[in-house]
């Protein structure tokens, strides 16, 4: 019992040892937007995009958030917002439309354009938008069919009855 309990001693001071050893680097978990700037954390809520960013360096930073939601075929105007972004944690809000259930957001800086990439932020589609939309909801798609079913089923009645023995040869 003696021999577990300084084992466990011995192995816990190594951990202390190895831990005080450790480098004081800071790492930052999230998306890299370009090797100085990251998009640490991000919120959608009522229309509005709430991005958190975090600039490593000595100086400051402009970034450009542009809307990216695809509304529809056709021109469309988009909200984008540049902002000067200085070295540690920074917060930048951009309002949003929502397609499909759906926003989006682009975040580029002049070194994430350079490098021919940028980051988008997107929540997916959020609501269960009805696929039968275009044809009148279901509802409509329902009718349709019904009415449909009801034409063709009156047309062989139709057919059937005007013929004296039946139908001879289709």
């Amino acid at each position: 019992m003696t021999a577990i309990a300084v084992a466990l001693a011995v192995g816990m001071g190594g951990a202390t040892a190895q831990a005080q050893n450790a480098t004081n680097e800071t790492t930052v978990e999230g998306t890299p937007v370009d090797e100085d700037l990251t998009l640490t954390d991000w919120e959608f809520s009522d229309g509005t995009f709430t991005l958190t960013f975090d600039l490593q360096g000595e100086r400051p930073k402009t970034v450009t958030v542009a809307e990216s939601t695809q509304p529809g075929e056709g021109t469309q105007a988009s909200a984008i917002r540049r902002e000067r972004l200085l070295p540690g944690e920074n917060t930048i809000t951009l309002t949003t439309r929502t397609a499909g259930g759906e926003a989006a957001a682009a975040i580029t800086t002049s070194d994430s354009i350079d490098a021919g990439r940028q980051v988008t932020v997107s929540t997916g589609q959020t609501t269960g938008e009805n696929p039968f939309a275009p044809f009148g909801g279901t509802s409509g798609v329902l009718s349709g069919v019904g009415l449909s079913m009801l034409m063709s089923g009156g047309a062989a009645a139709w057919v059937l009855r005007s013929e004296e023995n039946g139908v001879i040869k289709a």
